[in-house]
């Protein structure tokens, strides 16, 4: 006899993936990491399951585990709502990109910063600022992941006389380190959208408006760092982030 468990958790949705022809694997973060649900005939018309085909809502879901087989979900209660954004093209494609990153990242039992990334979907719902919230989004999945980026002196020599940054080589730069280094300069209001990338969340930070060309210079970096860290494929949906914020 296979034996069955009932498990009820909050969690934050990452992820919907179709299942032969009604179904649903939902993959769902919450105090244990990331994890999955199969949530039967959640496309039909009156499936109490719809809300977990919103990436982003926060819910309570209770579901049976097995010895084999899949979690079964059972029942799904909303938290928080975010079915608005949806209405918004680029907070919209912020979600899909939150999607792709999830599903690229990180696997099934992996600690995943789920209430962090609630907060920075939460405000997204408010102040639709897609450009400053991807940034901040990368900067926690980031330290998540355990990639350090040191962004208060020299990574190589401490120094505070900061001119440039590298993430390959792990955060700023000053002068003579980036010349021995043959790392380029940047302009200096990127320097403070790394610092802000990468330091803890807060109210203030996540209502903060992050200059729009250094903005999307950082994300980009971000972006194509993590691509090379992880040797994967191109995250189709970034394009998509990127020509909804110009």
């Amino acid at each position: 006899m296979i034996k069955k468990e009932i498990v009820k958790t909050k969690a934050l949705v990452v992820a919907t993936t179709s299942y032969k022809e009604n179904s649903a694997i939902i993959s769902l973060a919450g105090d244990n990491g990331l994890f999955c649900v199969l949530a039967r005939g959640i496309y039909k018309a009156k499936s109490p399951f719809k809300p977990l085909l919103i990436v982003g809502n926060l819910v309570s879901v209770e579901y049976y585990t097995s010895e084999n087989g899949p979690c079964i979900l059972s029942s799904v209660e909303v938290i928080f709502d975010v079915s608005n954004a949806l209405l918004d093209y680029p907070s919209s494609c912020f979600l899909l990109y939150l999607q792709e990153l999830s599903l690229n990242l990180f696997n099934y039992g992996d600690t995943f910063p789920y209430l962090e990334v609630f907060q920075i979907i939460n405000s997204l719902v408010t102040n639709k600022n897609v450009l400053s919230l991807s940034v901040l989004l990368l900067g926690t999945l980031y330290r998540s992941l355990g990639i350090e980026m040191k962004v208060d002196a020299c990574v190589s020599c401490h120094s505070k006389s900061i001119i440039t940054y590298s993430l390959e080589e792990g955060g700023y730069l000053c002068q003579d380190c980036a010349k021995s280094k043959e790392i380029s300069l940047v302009d200096q209001m990127d320097l403070f959208v790394l610092k802000y990338a990468f330091l803890p969340l807060n109210e203030e930070r996540l209502k903060k408006e992050v200059p729009s060309d250094s903005g999307k210079r950082v994300l980009i970096n971000l972006n194509q760092h993590l691509i090379s860290y992880f040797n994967l494929k191109a995250i189709k949906s970034f394009s998509l982030v990127i020509s909804a914020i110009n």
